[in-house]
């Protein structure tokens, strides 16, 4: 469960919006667990989504060209599963130990024929993990930082079909091994991570 509110103001080629987006609710993820004696333990896991903060503008700079750009704030450090870091009583970890971040990001769109536009942007987002907390994060090191696309619309028929590509260039950070009792000294763990996403879609306006 979640909300969300925004304001959006269109004054001749400029338009500017903010929104805001709660807190998403989820119930605890629960599973089982065998250890190495072979014994079932229940185990849960509590994670929301952060509530975020974001500003955009947007200005037609002449007839088919389009640039846009928000800043966006997101509150990983008071949401459930991100806020914790460290073990829990039964052995689990109790979190990501995640800080908040800003994201800036920018793009254009050209229109470079009757039915076809381009598109190219670039994003930059803080990276939410901290190093010393590396070792509780390597199932899911999200620590990309910088950010461009691309892509094409082109219209056919009455549809518009849409073609996109983003590459996140590669990240890396490094902490130590943590035990129930700490860090261990002369121990190191590292993640490394890079992303390419290609979207082909398809719509129609009425």
């Amino acid at each position: 469960m979640g909300a969300s509110a925004g304001v959006h103001y269109v004054s001749g080629p400029l338009s500017i919006g903010v929104s805001w987006r709660s807190p998403v609710w989820f119930q605890k993820f629960s599973w089982n667990r065998k250890d190495l004696s072979g014994v079932s333990h229940a185990m849960n896991f509590h994670m929301d989504l952060p509530q975020v903060v974001s500003m955009g503008a947007g200005i037609v700079a002449r007839k088919g060209t389009l640039f846009g750009a928000d800043l966006r704030w997101f509150d990983y450090a008071n949401t459930a599963g991100f806020d914790k870091v460290g073990y829990k009583a039964d052995g689990s970890i109790a979190g990501f130990g995640w800080r908040n971040i800003w994201a800036v990001g920018g793009g254009i769109q050209q229109k470079v024929a009757s039915k076809t536009k381009l598109m190219l942007g670039y994003n930059y987002s803080g990276n939410p993990v901290p190093a010393e907390y590396t070792f509780f994060n390597t199932p899911a090191p999200a620590i990309v930082q910088h950010h461009v696309s691309g892509g094409i619309i082109q219209r056919m028929h009455g549809w518009d079909a849409v073609v996109t590509y983003y590459h996140a260039f590669q990240n890396s950070i490094t902490g130590p091994w943590i035990s129930g009792q700490g860090p261990i000294p002369g121990t190191s763990v590292t993640s490394k991570m890079s992303e390419d996403s290609v979207t082909i879609g398809v719509g129609k306006s009425f």
